[in-house]
């Protein structure tokens, strides 16, 4: 698991009051990262504006030395239409514990579970903001004692059992509203109208955020009387009283401080409400405003010193984002209704999608060696700061702005801007797979399936179509990937497009090939050669390649194998495909261990780690681990193994990877035996037995675990047990086709 993660929002310089809260809090969580009992779980509930988040993020601030192993945060946006749902919280909060996209789980329980292990025996604080109701907080919620969490809602959490403590937040006294308004407008101008002062902070009905959207117009006018803006501020609320308009003070402070803007601010700050995406740096203005960046990053700044956006957060990459406060989002939508022509609203909503369409689409081309379709250049001047960045970390930016991509998919789905939807999803599709995001992966090529569809486009389907076919495999969904694939050649075939064609192939043999049927994967991987070639497309060739090269070493066939993973690894080299050349390096080095040489195998594995490493990938760096585990037990270097796989089991638990837990088991187990330490050697084929049951869905490795268990019977004296476990083995991999059958019958027949 990751350490020292830090995720909290910055503190707020003008916090002020809230001193009984702060003690009660401060009282409940300092002793609970130090306590081996019940996990401390508190709620902050009270009106919109009321100051919340604020003391949850002061007060998260102010604990972190009692939470050394980090302090997670999410924004639940339990006040907005549509909340976050339990299970994308959890998704992402298990990607930010260190969870690999494909090992998370798929349904609600197991990303439960999952989360649960990640906090196992860690002291951390949980903050969770802006809760909806108790359901959506519980899977939330830390089990380990010395953990803890700190939920905030607008509605009081009473049917929440594990809150331990619960603080109704009320408006704040009125010296302290005063005091508020000191550290906004300044404590000598307070000093000097204290009628005018008291004035505001009623008419604010001394709620923070009124008071700080309130008080945030005067610096921009000077010397102006603080009488002045009380008397606005009456005019403002008598207005709107007329109307009966909730929320009545903090829509007049809303108003107030709009109607005091610029009116290219007062654009902007209207223009922003069309975002979907929790957070947004300031690049986005220049779409949404047809603005240069410079222009664009001032308005924001403005917008911050009106206190009308806030700073959400800085990326681990030092990005400054942005965001509304709930109620503000509201408001700028409502002005943008009432003030944009719906012209003006669907050309600036146009301009954002296709600004991250570009930016997308050029950091795609950047990440993934192009070979048959040509560079279409970086954007727009006017975004130079912007690509320059993207030119010199592509993924990174891509995960700066991972969310609001996937928003904007959506957006422009719900649109029925159907080109943009399925051009997004495209241009993300290649990151999704590089950092594993499988979730969002199939959900953005849903979305553009639909569109496509919609829009009778054949091409845009059959692209669709191929993409929800390559993630139903790393999902290990091979019937419905087999189904997607023979759709998109079918169509890909009555277009007369070979290339596409060609990587359907290969994504059609891949699918055969992970469930072991041989011969079909072969049937699909010889045409899709044969295309690549005809294209001239060498990375196409290269996968074709790996893939036929793969069949080969699982029939045995490892000559041809190795041949294969030779003309595959010199094409990824030509045209500078990382990832491909890491892939054919580590099946090479496999090939040389199943031949026993493992010297050579060894400096092949050495090749790849270091590529895994700078592709982040941990899944293919530690499985290069096990294998290298694997023959250090057969050289008979059994403690060396078992440390190495030791290793291994710890970053395959951290990550929530079953299938690498279940391997690693297996050799554990397959070591211990070595020993001769027998019964150790049965528990671990036990726990590999029911992964790979249970988890992981893969019959060689269930055969090769009740292999291993059977003969560990047998070492015991126990033959019966050993003949059934045996029996069970030799039906899977007579099913399979598998040459290990054989010496089944063996042990059988002895």
């Amino acid at each position: 698991m990751r350490t020292g993660l830090y995720q909290l929002p910055p503190d707020i310089e003008d916090f002020t009051g809230r001193d009984d809260a702060m003690r009660a809090l401060e009282g409940l969580f300092e002793t609970a990262g130090h306590r081996s009992t019940n996990v401390v779980v508190s709620s902050i509930s009270g009106r919109a504006g009321v100051g919340k988040t604020a003391l949850a993020t002061r007060m998260a601030h102010r604990l972190r030395p009692s939470f050394p192993d980090g302090q997670l945060y999410v924004n639940l946006r339990g006040a907005e239409a549509k909340h976050m749902e339990s299970a994308e919280v959890l998704g992402e909060l298990l990607h930010e514990l260190g969870v690999a996209r494909g090992a998370i789980g798929d349904k609600l329980a197991e990303r439960t579970r999952q989360y649960h292990d990640q906090l196992a025996n860690r002291r951390i604080l949980v903050v969770l903001d802006n809760a909806a109701e108790a359901a959506q907080v519980r899977p939330l919620l830390p089990e380990s004692p010395g953990s803890a969490a700190l939920i905030t809602s607008r509605a009081q959490l009473g049917e929440l059992e594990e809150a331990t403590h619960e603080i109704v937040l009320d408006v704040l006294e009125e010296d302290q509203a005063i005091e508020l308004l000191a550290k906004v407008v300044g404590a000598e101008r307070v000093a000097a109208e204290p009628e005018a002062a008291r004035m505001i902070v009623e008419l604010c009905n001394h709620l923070p955020l009124a008071v700080r959207i309130a008080g945030a117009q005067l610096p921009a006018t000077g010397d102006a009387p603080l009488a002045v803006l009380a008397e606005r501020l009456a005019g403002e609320h008598g207005q709107l009283s007329e109307l009966r308009i909730r929320d009545l003070e903090v829509r007049a402070s809303f108003a107030l401080n709009y109607k005091g803007f610029e009116e290219d601010e007062r654009r902007a700050f209207r223009l922003l409400g069309l975002l979907r995406a929790p957070d947004f740096s300031a690049w986005v203005a220049t779409a949404l405003l047809d603005v240069e960046l410079a222009e664009a990053e001032r308005l924001i700044g403005n917008l911050v010193r009106a206190e009308v956006l806030e700073v959400a957060r800085q990326t681990p990459s030092g990005q400054v984002r942005y965001r509304f406060h709930d109620l503000l989002r509201v408001f700028a939508r409502e002005r943008m209704w009432a003030e944009e022509a719906e012209e003006a609203q669907e050309s600036a909503l146009r301009r954002v999608l296709g600004t991250y369409l570009a930016l997308a689409g050029y950091a795609a081309e950047l990440l993934e060696p192009q070979e048959a379709e040509a560079s279409s250049g970086p954007p727009a001047d006017r975004l130079s700061g912007v690509v320059e960045r993207i030119q010199a970390d592509p993924a990174t930016w891509f995960e700066d702005e991972r969310l609001s991509l996937i928003a904007a998919v959506e957006h422009a789905s719900e649109n029925d801007l159907r080109e943009l939807t399925w051009g997004l999803a495209r241009a993300l599709a290649y990151f999704f797979k590089l950092r594993t995001h499988w979730t969002a992966w199939e959900h953005t090529q849903q979305l553009a399936l639909r569109a496509a569809r919609r829009a009778q486009d054949r091409w845009a389907t059959a692209n669709a179509l191929r993409s929800l076919g390559d993630v139903s495999v790393q999902l290990l969904q091979f019937q419905a990937a087999i189904a997607h694939f023979e759709r998109a050649l079918s169509l890909f075939h009555q277009l007369r497009d070979r290339n596409g064609e060609a990587w359907t192939r290969v994504g059609l043999g891949n699918a055969y090939s992970e469930q072991l049927r041989f011969e079909q994967a072969l049937a699909q991987f010889e045409p899709g050669l044969a295309l690549f070639g005809a294209l001239g497309d060498r990375r196409g060739l290269g996968w074709a390649f790996e893939g036929l090269a793969v069949v080969y070493r699982n029939q045995g066939s490892l000559e041809e194998s190795l041949a294969c993973f030779n003309q595959g690894l010199a094409l990824f080299r030509e045209v500078q495909d990382r990832r491909g050349e890491a892939y054919c390096l580590h099946n090479l080095g496999l090939i040389h261990r199943d031949r026993g040489q493992f010297q050579a195998a060894f400096d092949w594995f050495d090749q790849a780690q270091p590529i895994f490493r700078e592709l982040a990938d941990r899944q293919g760096e530690t499985f290069i681990l096990v294998n290298k585990g694997h023959m250090l037990r057969e050289e008979g270097r059994h403690d060396e193994a078992l440390r190495c796989l030791d290793d291994c089991l710890k970053v395959f638990a951290q990550t929530g990877d079953r299938a690498g837990e279940a391997w690693t088991l297996l050799h554990r187990g397959l070591t211990y035996q070595a020993q001769g330490e027998f019964e150790r050697a049965l528990a671990e084929f036990d726990r590999s037995r029911e992964l790979f049951e249970d988890k992981v869905g893969d019959p060689l490795g269930l055969a090769r675990a009740l292999s291993g268990r059977g003969q560990a019977f047998a070492a015991l004296g126990d033959r019966a047990n050993a003949t059934r476990t045996w029996r069970a083995a030799l039906a899977l991999f007579n099913e399979l086709g598998a040459a290990e059958s054989s010496e089944i019958e063996r042990l059988l027949a002895g």
